[in-house]
Order: structure tokens, then sequence, then C-alpha cells
């Protein structure tokens, strides 16, 4: 079932700048599109290294726990 709801407190969350990660805050920015404006699109540059990658994956699964309820 599409949630746009915690699509968008993922979105703004992350846009905000504090996801705590290893010692320090971040913030991710993130597209939002799908037919229900409930997926996020990744495009990341094509020269992308591993450990920008794993940065991603952390932050993108901190921000869901943060904004998911459980």
């Amino acid at each position: 079932t599409p949630n746009r709801e915690l699509t968008d407190a993922i979105f703004q969350e992350g846009m905000a700048g504090n996801i705590r990660l290893n010692g320090q805050e971040y913030g991710l920015v993130l597209d939002v599109g799908g037919y229900h404006k409930n997926a996020f699109t990744l495009a990341p540059a094509l020269t992308i290294s591993y450990e920008e990658m794993d940065l991603f994956i952390g932050l993108f699964e901190a921000l869901i726990k943060k904004c998911a309820p459980c």
C-alpha cells in the first residue's frame, strides 16, 4: 500500500540534516518519484566510490529507522 505520508516524512527529515551516523551529522537529499509519489529515485554519479555507497546505505537505513513506525 502506498504511504505518501511516510515518504514525505523521510524526505523532510533527510533535508533537515540531522541524521547521526558514526558520531557525525549528515543530511540526505532524496528524489521522490513513482506513480503515487512514494518511491525514492537513486541516481548516483558514475564516479561514486564503494565508501560513498556504504555511507548512503547507512544514512538511508538510519533515516528509515528514525521515521518509520515499528
